[in-house]
């Protein structure tokens, strides 16, 4: 059976056995490099100087590794070659303790020849990784107090999760400020092992601002809906974060999130029907237009309320809802006024956030 990190192990093993007879044979000519080897072995040593300086003296030929260098010197270059010849040597008799020795006859591949299973299994987790720090939305990067995070991949879709957990950090202010409390976050993500064929190409890793952790197909009750059994994230109060098991529809290029696939496919219908959206309003000419009336609005209708019911009646689930309030600092609890949406919409706009501003301008309007 083949084992990577013994394979990994013994190539490290056989490149430092290497080592000495590369470089020392080079440095000390083929006689004297001889006697190192000599004085590595087991009682081969010569315990006084004098009997060293007269075994170099004794060798015919060559005696020093260069014109200008003593005896002395030389003396000490070949002791040094002993002792790495002898490390080397106790590090090969390791190994074989190790590996057994029905396997000392085997031959050594190189780290190149690993099977290739074990090469794309490194890799897709690699990619994987790499793909979440690029697309999650939820907040932490930016805590004073430092930040980490961990990504775990799993067979078992029970397991798909997503922690957020703060800290304290006593020691990032200085000066007047000595003293106070920086919060650090540590993000723990756990998705699916194929989250980056199933997920991330597909092109559902973000659903509506949300982060999706899992997602399978199933079968639609509408043959031009698509609905997916999925598992995402919202982003909750400060640095807290709230999974959530359902099921994503998709309608063109419009989608619902919903606790039902029966909600989410008639949530996603309605949306498409009270937003009549098109994808041309995303292009950057349609958003500079939006962006300029969402200022109007701020300017004459700032001081309105805007509540959860205006965002329901546009079709928006009550996930997304409250994810985005959360992501631009709204309290859906409190409400809030035009200004304020406004405000949100600027830093983070999205076309449910303009349908509910385009909803609150038409019932200001009368």
């Amino acid at each position: 059976m083949y084992d990577l990190d013994t394979h990994i192990i013994t190539t490290t093993l056989i490149t430092l056995q290497h080592n000495p007879g590369k470089i020392y044979r080079e440095r000390l000519g083929a006689r004297l490099f001889n006697l190192a080897v000599q004085w590595s072995k087991p009682g081969g040593m010569l315990t006084t100087k004098v009997s060293q300086v007269e075994a170099i003296k004794a060798i015919k030929g060559r005696k020093r590794t260069s014109p200008v260098t003593s005896i002395n010197k030389t003396v000490n270059e070949v002791l040094k070659a002993a002792e790495a010849i002898r490390d080397a040597r106790r590090i090969r008799d390791e190994h074989k303790k190790v590996s057994g020795p029905q396997n000392s006859h085997r031959r050594i591949f190189p780290i190149s020849k690993i099977p290739a299973r074990h090469r794309v299994q490194s890799w897709s987790e690699a990619r994987t990784i790499k793909a979440l720090e690029e697309v999650d939305p939820i907040r932490g990067e930016e805590a004073p107090g430092g930040y980490n995070q961990s990504v775990v991949l799993t067979d078992d879709p029970t397991k798909v999760g997503y922690e957020c957990e703060t800290w304290a950090n006593w020691d990032v202010y200085r000066g007047a400020f000595k003293g106070w409390k920086a919060t650090g976050v540590t993000k723990r993500i756990t998705v699916s092992r194929d989250w980056y064929q199933t997920v991330f190409r597909p092109g559902l890793s973000l659903v509506d601002g949300l982060l999706t952790l899992d997602a399978r197909g199933v079968t639609s009750p509408i043959e031009d809906v698509r609905v997916y059994a999925a598992v995402w994230v919202e982003q909750g109060r400060g640095y807290s974060v709230h999974v959530k098991r359902g099921y994503i529809a998709f309608l063109a290029d419009v989608s619902y999130h919903g606790e039902t696939l029966d909600k989410a496919v008639k949530g996603v219908i309605r949306k498409v029907r009270r937003q009549g959206e098109d994808p041309e309003i995303r292009e950057a000419r349609a958003q500079k237009r939006r962006i300029q009336k969402a200022h109007r609005l701020a300017e004459r209708w700032g001081d309105e309320a805007v509540s959860l019911d205006d965002s329901y009646a546009v079709g928006n689930c009550e996930s997304g809802t409250l994810s985005w309030c959360a992501a631009v600092g709204i309290d859906p609890d409190q409400g809030a006024t035009v200004s304020e949406v406004v405000a949100g919409y600027l830093m983070r706009p999205e076309p449910e956030a303009w349908a509910v501003l385009r909803h609150v301008e038409k019932r200001l309007r009368g």
